[in-house]
């Protein structure tokens, strides 16, 4: 029988899933506080680190859909 485990996720995915969102939410605050005067730097990590942040969202949303369709429980 297959159980379930609520956050099966080994401790490197944490730690970097973590710092992928923490770039993204720091060069937002950045970008937030300077309108007018953007840093370079965050310019590019959040143009770097967006992209990456959505497809893990996404694909994270799209294989829990899958596993609970191949359950029976969609």
């Amino acid at each position: 029988m297959l159980r379930r485990r609520n956050c099966d996720v080994n401790w490197f995915k944490r730690y970097a899933l973590s710092c992928l969102i923490a770039l993204f939410v720091f060069s937002g605050i950045d970008s937030y506080k300077r309108p007018d005067d953007m840093r370079l730097g965050a310019v590019v990590v959040s143009a770097a680190v967006w992209p990456v942040f959505v497809a893990i969202v996404l694909g994270s949303c799209a294989g829990d859909a899958v596993r609970e369709i191949n359950h029976g429980k969609a």
